[in-house]
């Protein structure tokens, strides 16, 4: 039998294991508690980012990116959800959104967004964010973007 993957990424091979595995090893998980928790995007927030009008829809599951990071001098944490986006405090405090990613991204609304993605450098405090772009034509040309955001100073690339 060959190893599986077991709970917070330990492994087994089947057999009785005693003590710490993996990344768990010197771990109490009981102790283990979120830094921060707080409500973010939902489905129904999906369903009213374009007003409420029939380009509104909900998908299931959330394709989700979250990143924390620096954004004009202050820390804020910025969820980016299957169609769209919001900005908040560290602690939860929605800051900005959420608004659609066809907005968010400067796309035709006729045109489709999905799977988008965000990373953090805080190296350089550049915020990535990218999602492929499609219409329901298959013959028209689809295609991704990537958004890049320079956490200083607010100036996109």
């Amino acid at each position: 039998m060959g190893p599986v993957v077991g709970h917070r990424g330990t492994r087994s091979t089947g057999a009785d294991q005693s003590g710490p595995q993996g990344s768990d090893a010197g771990l109490n998980n009981n102790d283990a508690k979120p830094a921060r928790n707080f409500t973010g995007l939902n489905s129904l927030d999906q369903l009213n980012a374009y007003g409420g009008s029939a380009n509104g829809f909900v998908l299931e599951p959330p394709d989700q990116g979250l990143c924390a990071g620096t954004l004009f001098g202050s820390s804020v944490v910025i969820e980016i959800i299957n169609d769209v986006a919001a900005v908040y405090a560290p602690n939860g405090t929605l800051l900005l959104g959420p608004v659609d990613l066809n907005t968010f991204f400067g796309e035709s609304p006729a045109l489709n967004v999905s799977d988008p993605r965000c990373v953090y450098d805080s190296t350089t405090q550049t915020w990535f964010f990218s999602a492929v772009i499609y219409t329901n034509d298959l013959f028209t040309d689809n295609h991704t973007d990537v958004l890049v955001l320079n956490g200083g100073n607010g100036s996109t690339a």
